[in-house]
């Protein structure tokens, strides 16, 4: 076997397997996939006219004004399993999976007191915005997927994602009349983010063997600030809000990168090749950008049972770098490769609608639908996107009180999948042997979650 096939064998591996790295992640691009507080939850986050509790605090501060108890709110997930499956990612009926099983607390809320506030209401709250963690090892033999005939051919895949963002917020409110309730929430946002995916690829024929390793990872830190603006009013059975999300203001942040390529190619008779690429940068400045979202909510009281609707907007975000690293040389070559971050996102436009309803004095149901739009954008070629797959909600549970404690139990489940053909990128691009693609390029992923609810909040 001529050493020109072990190198398209190995980098036709690589290549495919590396558009595996950019499917199986986490759901940054999705803005509604998590929800706060332990009614609005069930209710899908269609209370963004309508929150009753303090939750307020990051649907429409303008209704916390209106909410006539005080409370100290604990939400949290009682059992949360999520699963993603990328379909034929290593050959035909070679499906790789990632499945977590763990708990969360989602909110932590609550109000000051004290005669100094007058009639202005002031609260704070903490919140995890995004936390989600994903890992997938796989090891596969794609020996019969060979275009030449091969000894053993070995692929190796490694992909590690977390990236998580908490919000910590001061809430002012008041009522300037009896309808009428207007607010701002200031948030500080800690978001981190770390990635790191390697292929390795192993072939042998005859007398000729190689290996290939591609190895990228980075991780920052970014501190800003975020202003939620909430107006909301009251009008007979009617309840009415409006909310508007400020793009983030950066505060400070550094990240760093790591890029390896490595191919390595034996040949008995002709000798044997080397590619070899590394390169290590740190303390480079963060940069992240954060949608402009406008929401309107709307709720009717037919008696026992209510009505809710919401609906938020958010802009785009153009290309950005979130890391700007400096080109990295090839040795023996003119040539540079580039390790930046960076990220884009298109403007959506989701949805929600719930019911509640109210069984007895002590008992009121809830059931709701919600969409959850991915604002990533086709070909996907910024490579900070995650999640590229559009989720659907649906979700239902009770609350009960007991003495001042008032208890919400229930279950959400989530669904989304997503089919798409990716980019090819050539390891090294100038090989004018490579011309061979082995593996499916058309990969589907399938993500579900399912979430069930234990909250409650301390009414004083």
């Amino acid at each position: 076997m001529p050493c020109g096939s072990v190198t398209r064998t190995i980098l036709a591996v690589v290549i495919c397997t590396t558009l595996l790295a950019g499917s199986a992640a986490a759901q940054d691009t999705n803005y509604w996939t998590n929800q706060f507080g332990n009614q609005a939850r069930l209710l899908g986050g269609a209370v963004i006219g309508s929150v009753g509790d303090i939750a307020a605090v990051y649907y429409n501060p303008g209704r916390l004004a209106l909410v006539d108890t005080r409370e100290l709110v604990l939400g949290g997930n009682v059992m949360q399993y999520s699963a993603i499956t990328v379909s034929n990612a290593l050959g035909q009926g070679l499906d790789v999976t990632s499945a977590t099983l763990g708990g969360v607390p989602s909110l932590f809320a609550g109000e000051f007191r004290g005669a100094w506030l007058g009639d202005h209401r002031l609260a704070y709250s903490f919140l995890n915005r995004h936390d989600f963690d994903i890992r997938i090892e796989e090891r596969a033999d794609l020996t019969h997927l060979a275009n030449d005939p091969v000894d053993f051919l070995v692929a190796s895949l490694e992909f590690e994602q977390r990236m998580s963002d908490y919000w910590a917020g001061i809430t002012w409110s008041h009522k300037p009349a009896a309808w009428l309730g207007i607010g701002v929430s200031t948030f500080l946002s800690v978001r981190n983010q770390r990635h790191r995916d390697q292929i390795l690829a192993q072939a042998q024929a005859d007398s000729s063997g190689g290996v290939a390793l591609q190895s990228n990872d980075f991780d920052y830190a970014h501190w800003g600030l975020i202003w939620k603006i909430g107006v909301a009013g009251q009008f007979g059975p009617w309840d009415v809000g409006l909310s508007a999300t400020t793009p983030i203001v950066r505060l400070f942040g550094t990240g760093r990168v790591g890029f390896d390529e490595t191919l390595i190619l034996q040949d008995h008779d002709s000798g044997g090749s080397t590619h070899i690429v590394t390169d290590f940068q740190q303390e480079i400045p963060t940069t992240f950008h954060s949608p402009v979202s406008a929401g309107l909510g709307v709720a009717y009281d037919f008696g026992a049972t209510r009505l809710h609707a919401s609906s938020e907007w958010f802009a785009a975000v153009a290309t950005y770098t979130v890391l700007d690293t400096e080109p990295i040389p090839v040795p023996g070559s003119p040539d540079t490769k580039n390790s930046d971050v960076t990220d884009e996102a298109a403007s959506v436009v989701n949805f929600g609608v719930g019911v509640e309803h109210q069984f007895k004095e002590r008992l009121s149901g809830y059931m709701s639908f919600r969409t959850d739009y991915s604002s990533a954008i086709p070909p996907f070629d910024t490579n900070a996107t995650l999640s590229t797959w559009d989720i659907w909600h649906v979700a239902a549970g009770a609350a009960f009180p007991v003495g001042k404690t008032e208890f919400t139990l229930g279950a959400v489940y989530a669904f989304g999948n997503d089919s798409r053909l990716r980019g090819i990128k050539l390891i090294p691009e100038e090989d004018p042997d490579v011309d061979g693609i082995l593996l499916p390029q058309d990969l589907e992923t399938k993500f579900n979650r399912l979430t069930f609810i234990l909250g409650f909040s301390f009414i004083y």
